[in-house]
Protein backbone atom coordinates (compact mmCIF):
# COMPACT_ATOMS: atom_id res chain seq x y z
CA UNK A 1 0.00 0.00 0.00
CA UNK A 2 1.11 3.30 -0.94
CA UNK A 3 0.63 6.31 1.25
CA UNK A 4 0.14 9.69 -0.28
CA UNK A 5 1.29 13.01 1.23
CA UNK A 6 0.69 16.64 0.55
CA UNK A 7 3.35 18.86 1.31
CA UNK A 8 2.75 22.43 2.48
CA UNK A 9 -0.02 24.22 3.66
CA UNK A 10 -3.64 22.63 2.96
CA UNK A 11 -5.41 25.64 2.02
CA UNK A 12 -3.46 25.18 -1.31
CA UNK A 13 -5.50 22.56 -2.34
CA UNK A 14 -8.30 24.71 -1.70
CA UNK A 15 -10.67 25.13 -4.73
CA UNK A 16 -10.62 28.82 -6.36
CA UNK A 17 -13.05 31.21 -8.43
CA UNK A 18 -11.13 32.83 -11.32
CA UNK A 19 -12.22 35.87 -13.17
CA UNK A 20 -11.53 38.12 -10.35
CA UNK A 21 -9.62 41.50 -11.93
CA UNK A 22 -8.21 44.68 -11.23
CA UNK A 23 -9.95 47.49 -11.53
CA UNK A 24 -8.38 50.61 -13.90
CA UNK A 25 -10.45 53.21 -12.11
CA UNK A 26 -10.70 52.55 -8.18
CA UNK A 27 -7.92 49.65 -7.77
CA UNK A 28 -10.02 47.25 -6.20
CA UNK A 29 -10.57 43.94 -6.78
CA UNK A 30 -13.87 42.85 -8.57
CA UNK A 31 -15.74 39.96 -10.12
CA UNK A 32 -14.94 40.71 -13.64
CA UNK A 33 -18.21 38.55 -15.20
CA UNK A 34 -20.13 41.39 -14.06
CA UNK A 35 -18.53 44.55 -13.69
CA UNK A 36 -20.60 46.33 -11.12
CA UNK A 37 -20.12 49.80 -9.87
CA UNK A 38 -17.21 51.61 -9.80
CA UNK A 39 -16.27 54.57 -7.54
CA UNK A 40 -13.43 55.92 -9.48
CA UNK A 41 -16.05 55.66 -13.36
CA UNK A 42 -18.89 58.87 -12.38
CA UNK A 43 -20.46 59.73 -15.72
CA UNK A 44 -20.97 63.32 -13.74
CA UNK A 45 -17.84 64.31 -13.03
CA UNK A 46 -18.15 63.85 -9.11
CA UNK A 47 -16.09 62.39 -7.26
CA UNK A 48 -17.75 62.15 -3.89
CA UNK A 49 -19.99 60.40 -1.93
CA UNK A 50 -23.66 60.94 -2.20
CA UNK A 51 -25.06 62.94 0.05
CA UNK A 52 -28.15 62.36 2.53
CA UNK A 53 -30.30 65.02 3.74
CA UNK A 54 -32.97 64.48 6.88
CA UNK A 55 -35.46 61.56 5.63
CA UNK A 56 -33.26 59.60 3.96
CA UNK A 57 -33.57 61.60 0.54
CA UNK A 58 -30.42 61.44 -1.96
CA UNK A 59 -28.82 64.62 -3.17
CA UNK A 60 -26.56 65.02 -5.73
CA UNK A 61 -26.28 61.27 -6.65
CA UNK A 62 -23.36 60.13 -8.61
CA UNK A 63 -23.75 58.15 -12.31
CA UNK A 64 -21.59 55.51 -11.33
CA UNK A 65 -20.45 53.54 -14.25
CA UNK A 66 -18.81 50.10 -14.47
CA UNK A 67 -15.46 48.85 -13.24
CA UNK A 68 -12.79 48.82 -15.82
CA UNK A 69 -10.69 45.43 -15.95
CA UNK A 70 -6.76 46.06 -15.71
CA UNK A 71 -4.26 43.92 -15.28
CA UNK A 72 -4.08 40.08 -14.22
CA UNK A 73 -6.73 37.60 -13.69
CA UNK A 74 -7.02 36.17 -9.94
CA UNK A 75 -8.08 32.94 -8.54
CA UNK A 76 -9.29 33.60 -4.69
CA UNK A 77 -8.87 30.46 -2.78
CA UNK A 78 -12.23 29.36 -0.88
CA UNK A 79 -13.82 26.37 1.12
CA UNK A 80 -10.52 25.30 3.05
CA UNK A 81 -8.16 26.92 5.86
CA UNK A 82 -5.51 27.25 6.66
CA UNK A 83 -1.97 29.73 8.75
CA UNK A 84 -2.06 33.02 7.33
CA UNK A 85 -5.49 32.98 5.71
CA UNK A 86 -8.58 35.23 6.61
CA UNK A 87 -12.03 34.35 6.12
CA UNK A 88 -14.82 36.32 5.70
CA UNK A 89 -14.16 37.95 2.18
CA UNK A 90 -16.96 37.85 0.27
CA UNK A 91 -18.46 39.48 -3.33
CA UNK A 92 -20.73 42.54 -3.06
CA UNK A 93 -23.93 41.28 -5.03
CA UNK A 94 -23.64 45.29 -5.50
CA UNK A 95 -20.52 46.95 -6.98
CA UNK A 96 -19.21 43.17 -7.63
CA UNK A 97 -16.08 44.14 -5.24
CA UNK A 98 -14.66 42.01 -2.86
CA UNK A 99 -15.43 43.32 0.88
CA UNK A 100 -14.36 42.14 4.68
CA UNK A 101 -17.69 40.87 5.26
CA UNK A 102 -16.51 39.77 9.12
CA UNK A 103 -17.59 42.30 11.32
CA UNK A 104 -22.27 41.74 12.08
CA UNK A 105 -22.20 46.04 12.28
CA UNK A 106 -19.64 46.99 9.49
CA UNK A 107 -20.24 46.45 6.30
CA UNK A 108 -17.89 49.35 4.69
CA UNK A 109 -19.15 51.86 2.32
CA UNK A 110 -20.85 50.45 -1.30
CA UNK A 111 -20.68 53.15 -4.60
CA UNK A 112 -24.34 51.62 -4.91
CA UNK A 113 -26.66 51.93 -1.80
CA UNK A 114 -29.61 53.50 -0.54
CA UNK A 115 -30.44 55.13 2.77
CA UNK A 116 -29.99 54.17 5.52
CA UNK A 117 -27.84 51.35 4.45
CA UNK A 118 -24.81 52.52 2.74
CA UNK A 119 -22.55 48.84 2.94
CA UNK A 120 -21.74 46.36 0.82
CA UNK A 121 -24.03 43.34 0.70
CA UNK A 122 -22.48 39.73 0.14
CA UNK A 123 -23.33 37.62 -1.71
CA UNK A 124 -26.81 34.65 -0.86
CA UNK A 125 -25.48 31.20 -1.23
CA UNK A 126 -22.09 32.90 -2.52
CA UNK A 127 -18.65 31.98 -1.34
CA UNK A 128 -16.75 32.49 1.86
CA UNK A 129 -12.90 33.40 0.46
CA UNK A 130 -9.89 32.58 2.11
CA UNK A 131 -7.50 35.36 0.69
CA UNK A 132 -3.37 34.62 2.27
CA UNK A 133 -1.96 37.33 4.02
CA UNK A 134 1.99 37.92 4.93
CA UNK A 135 3.50 35.03 3.07
CA UNK A 136 6.59 34.68 1.13
CA UNK A 137 5.84 35.76 -2.73
CA UNK A 138 5.97 32.25 -4.96
CA UNK A 139 6.06 32.25 -8.91
CA UNK A 140 2.09 32.94 -10.18
CA UNK A 141 1.22 35.28 -7.33
CA UNK A 142 1.04 39.27 -6.75
CA UNK A 143 1.35 40.78 -3.05
CA UNK A 144 0.57 44.51 -2.26
CA UNK A 145 -3.07 43.89 -1.79
CA UNK A 146 -4.66 45.56 1.22
CA UNK A 147 -7.95 46.36 2.95
CA UNK A 148 -9.40 49.34 3.22
CA UNK A 149 -10.41 50.26 6.25
CA UNK A 150 -12.56 53.06 5.61
CA UNK A 151 -15.08 50.86 2.31
CA UNK A 152 -13.53 47.17 2.97
CA UNK A 153 -12.56 46.46 -0.25
CA UNK A 154 -9.67 45.05 -1.46
CA UNK A 155 -7.45 47.37 -3.68
CA UNK A 156 -3.72 47.04 -5.26
CA UNK A 157 -1.60 49.53 -2.90
CA UNK A 158 0.74 50.62 -5.44
CA UNK A 159 -1.14 52.46 -7.79
CA UNK A 160 -4.00 53.82 -5.01
CA UNK A 161 -2.41 57.26 -5.66
CA UNK A 162 -5.11 57.36 -9.08
CA UNK A 163 -7.82 55.14 -7.65
CA UNK A 164 -10.97 56.36 -5.21
CA UNK A 165 -12.59 54.58 -2.55
CA UNK A 166 -16.13 54.84 -2.41
CA UNK A 167 -16.16 56.62 1.25
CA UNK A 168 -14.18 59.67 -0.70
CA UNK A 169 -10.66 60.65 -1.58
CA UNK A 170 -8.02 57.57 -1.60
CA UNK A 171 -8.33 53.89 0.24
CA UNK A 172 -6.42 53.99 3.77
CA UNK A 173 -4.73 50.81 3.87
CA UNK A 174 -4.83 48.38 6.94
CA UNK A 175 -1.11 46.60 7.30
CA UNK A 176 -2.29 42.87 6.36
CA UNK A 177 -0.05 42.25 2.86
CA UNK A 178 -2.84 40.10 0.69
CA UNK A 179 -1.12 37.38 -1.62
CA UNK A 180 -3.29 36.87 -4.49
CA UNK A 181 -2.50 33.87 -7.09
CA UNK A 182 -2.97 34.73 -10.52
CA UNK A 183 -2.99 33.26 -14.14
Amino acid sequence: MAARFAIGENAALSPRVSDWRTCGECKALFFALDAGLCPGNVTRGQRRPVVIREGGQLLNEPRYGAHQAAGLIFRLPFGVPGPNRESGWRKCTRCKAIFFDGWEDKKGVCPKWSAPRPGHVAEAGGHDFFLPFDMPLRPGQQNDWRFCDRCFVLFYWPHNADGDCAAGGKHHPHPFNYVLDHL
